[in-house]
């Protein structure tokens, strides 16, 4: 039931931001501005002031020269333009009789854009400008987003505070910590018995093999002795029974 209402009260958020998202597009709107203007276009540089103290905005520009004469034109950041000590060592873009363009703005960071026009021609240069400034709003997806929290991430939050106002007996970190200290002893226990068992084993073995070896060595009195068959007594009867044949 409590995730129902935080689902119901996370689409309503959602159905009022993008209410006031089309209320404040709709000021926006309001807000377009028209600037039309004609000048005369000598080799001396002429500033434009584009966005005066917009900061997040949309520009567009249409120039149109006079019988499409050629035309020199660039648009600079007013720190750009500070960079140079003297405009003609500006490298500006020729216009073959008209330009058109688009300038957007939305990253909620001031920069004062600037139009800057001349012409090389012995004769001024009429051109007739138009410049239509739309202020906008920066990145309004993202305060969007930062107004209104994601469901899953509130869920998740909440979620996450209830583990922390719970006994630690009753979160489930304490008993997989109690089940792998559990693991981990019974290892090393069988490890440890294991050892034991086989040390024992071995020594039992070395022992039995030190009982059946004599201390002392084998008596050979009555061993029997290796006799000379020329000196027995059988040897010595046959031989005079063979020498009385003889005779």
């Amino acid at each position: 039931m409590h995730g129902f209402y935080e689902r119901q009260n996370y689409f309503l958020n959602k159905l009022i931001a993008k209410k006031k998202k089309y209320i404040r597009r709709r000021k926006i709107n309001e807000k377009m501005v028209r600037n039309v203007q004609t000048l005369e276009l000598t080799k001396r540089h002429q500033l434009i002031d584009l966005n005066k103290d917009k900061v997040n905005f949309e520009l567009k520009f249409n120039i149109v020269a006079e019988n499409e004469q050629i035309f020199h034109v660039i648009i600079m950041t007013q720190a750009e333009v500070d960079n140079y000590d003297n405009l003609s060592d500006i490298d500006m873009r020729v216009a073959p009789g008209k330009i058109s363009g688009t300038i957007s703005s939305k990253e909620n960071k001031y920069d004062n854009y600037v139009l800057i026009l001349r012409s090389d021609a012995e004769n001024p240069v009429k051109v007739d400008i138009v410049i239509d400034l739309e202020e906008v709003e920066a990145d309004v997806q993202e305060k969007i987003m930062e107004d209104i929290p994601d469901y899953e991430n509130t869920t998740t939050s909440s979620n996450a505070k209830n583990d922390v106002n719970k006994p630690i007996w009753k979160t489930t970190w304490f008993w997989v910590v109690i089940v792998f200290g559990i693991l981990f002893f019974s290892y090393f226990a069988f490890n440890y018995i294991s050892i034991r068992k086989m040390n024992a084993s071995k020594d039992h073995k070395l022992s039995a093999v030190a009982n059946a070896v004599p201390d002392e060595p084998v008596p050979v009195e009555n061993a029997a002795m290796y006799e000379d068959p020329k000196k027995t007594s059988i040897y010595n009867t046959l031989k005079d029974i063979a020498n009385a044949a003889n005779e």
